[in-house]
């Protein structure tokens, strides 16, 4: 006596659909499932051979589109000339040796004739197909909505880069109200980061005798991870040291405080930068770079909306092409680098010859330029970033609010 759970093939069984008692082979779960997928398999490949029939007739179609132009422009200028034999023949003016000409001309014209009522035969029969129409009509549309925008997005990037000019020209002015400023600060800033390398050599020497895990306070201070260190912050915990067992952390601050002069020029030039960045950055809505870098972006936001208005593909399987904001980014920077003296230069890199932007022109106003755009292209609202400014940097603008 059979146990256990009924198995899927019993249910046949029971249904009466084998007459021996056993279920035929093509009968069972298994071999209904294949032949299922036999089915599948080839509806697939029917529906792969009429894509593919569809696509060769599509083809023929578009060739024969592609010629008939130039056939019918052949009819018309072999018809010119046997209208004017005929003319001259009439006029008195033909001549006898000119009769085979005329006799083939005519003969090249009753040949393109019938090439071309074949031909539009054969494109009127593809267009009575309603699934090779389908295509041929969305093709169609799509190069003709593709014409149309492509008018109006020439336009946009022509009005675009003509408003480039302007911007580069707000960027050398800018760059040169903050000329001095921006001069002073990048001298300073040299200063700092000189005297910073002198200083980083005495405080590798301090903390050599130092355990980040003992000393964990005075390794904090000396590290340089928050700066370098003040006279006050080395006194201060210099005065915490009381009692035993904090020798190489009284060496170290000793150390260090030896060098008191050298802290305390840094100190004084770390404020004065300070200060001269206040002046060049200020408040993030409130300076002349912010005001720039949002005059960019409110110009390329333009750039964006012409491209998602006017979005073109070469054909119906791709991603629209990123013409309008690439190409209004990319004059601006051309222009913004010409007023800094920056030129494209070909050179050898890697046994390769390849073309670079290079500073050929130099003076201390296209320094100023170059600085100030370069101090812009990292700026985001009153604070560094390491975003430089790209065409994609406005994909999805979020301006902040005042």
């Amino acid at each position: 006596m059979a146990t256990g759970r009924p198995q899927p093939d019993d249910f046949l069984k029971k249904s009466g659909t084998e007459t021996q008692g056993e279920t035929p082979p093509d009968l069972t779960i298994a071999g209904i499932t294949a032949q299922v997928e036999d089915l599948k398999k080839r509806v697939a490949a029917a529906q792969l051979a009429k894509q593919a029939d569809i696509e060769r007739q599509v083809g023929e179609h578009d060739a024969m589109r592609a010629q008939l132009p130039g056939l019918i422009e052949s009819l018309q200028i072999t018809q010119d000339a046997i209208d004017y034999f005929t003319s001259t023949k009439a006029a008195g003016e033909f001549r006898e040796e000119d009769e085979p000409k005329l006799k083939e001309i005519e003969t090249t014209a009753t040949a393109l004739q019938s090439q071309i009522a074949v031909m539009e035969a054969r494109i009127n029969f593809f267009g009575s197909q309603p699934d090779i129409f389908d295509h041929i009509h969305a093709i169609a549309l799509t190069m003709r909505d593709g014409e149309k925008k492509g008018e109006i997005m020439s336009q946009g990037i022509e009005s675009l880069t003509t408003e480039n000019s302007v911007i580069a020209e707000e960027v050398k002015n800018s760059a040169l109200e903050l000329r001095e400023t921006i001069r002073e600060r990048d001298a300073t800033e040299q200063k700092l980061g000189a005297l910073r390398q002198k200083i980083e050599k005495f405080l590798e020497t301090a903390m050599q005798g130092l355990d980040s895990g003992k000393h964990w306070d005075t390794y904090e201070l000396l590290n340089g991870h928050k700066g370098v260190p003040t006279v006050e912050q080395l006194r201060e915990r210099r005065g915490q040291l009381k009692g035993f067992g904090h020798g190489k952390e009284k060496a170290a601050i000793d150390i260090m405080l030896q060098q008191s002069d050298l802290l305390e020029e840094y100190r004084k030039l770390r404020d004065a930068d300070k200060v001269l960045e206040e002046q060049v950055f200020g408040k993030p809505k409130e300076t002349r770079i912010a005001q720039i870098r949002q005059r960019i972006e409110e110009h390329m936001i333009k750039a964006w909306e012409l491209h998602e208005q006017t979005g073109i593909r070469k054909s119906l399987y791709e991603e629209p092409r990123i013409d309008a904001p690439e190409k209004v980014f990319a004059d601006l920077q051309d222009k913004i680098d010409s007023l800094g003296g920056r030129e494209l230069v070909e050179k050898q890199e890697h046994g390769k010859l390849v073309r670079v932007r290079e500073v050929v022109h130099d003076t201390s106003e296209k320094k100023a330029i170059r600085v100030f755009w370069e101090t812009a292209s990292y700026y985001s609202y009153g604070k560094r970033s390491g975003e430089r400014l790209s065409f994609c940097t406005f994909r999805k603008p979020t301006l902040e609010s005042d």
